[in-house]
């Protein structure tokens, strides 16, 4: 099963228990689910006792990536289908998405997912090798004699460069 949805767990109770001091409730781990149907399914079967519960999602446990899709009575619905496009990404493709929204304050979804993937350049250990890097893929200096490039300022080039960082990571500002 997903491994991602492993690392995602939420402690159901409800309103009206937490309302009588009742506590009552338990952890679900939401890569026993196929999809939210099935995951609001259990929860209503675990509070049969009550005729029409309604839900509270007292705690929970996830990856920072996840942050603002669970919430104390809200459950993001695409969390599955997110989860999924995840679970088929490298640790360093993860890594991109989560700088990617640090910098655009985007939320998580496809939209973010694939922009992250369009706009981003790569992971450069200083300013100075970004600078580098683009020179060298723009050819800025192709028609410039040798002996003339070599006094090229990329460290000042770099600083005024409009482009996104975080981490290293580097994106287009577009």
């Amino acid at each position: 099963m997903n491994s991602i949805l492993n690392e995602i767990r939420i402690y159901v109770g409800t309103y009206k228990k937490y309302n009588e001091g009742n506590l009552f409730g338990k952890w679900l781990t939401l890569s026993n689910y196929d999809d939210i149907e099935a995951f609001y399914a259990d929860c209503k079967l675990l509070h049969q006792d009550e005729k029409d519960p309604e839900l509270m999602f007292q705690d929970w446990e996830c990856p920072e990536i996840f942050d603002g899709f669970i919430g104390e009575c809200h459950l993001e619905e695409s969390i599955f289908e997110i989860a999924s496009l995840l679970e088929e990404m490298s640790d360093d493709d993860m890594e991109i998405i989560e700088n990617y929204m640090y910098l655009t304050g985007m939320p998580l979804n496809e939209q973010t997912i694939e922009k992250a993937q369009e706009q981003y350049i790569g992971y450069f250990s200083t300013e100075t090798d970004f600078a580098e890097y683009y020179v060298e893929q723009t050819g800025l200096l192709q028609n410039i004699p040798d002996e003339v490039a070599t006094y090229f300022d990329y460290e000042a080039y770099a600083r005024d460069l409009d482009f996104m960082e975080h981490n290293n990571h580097y994106f287009y500002n577009y």
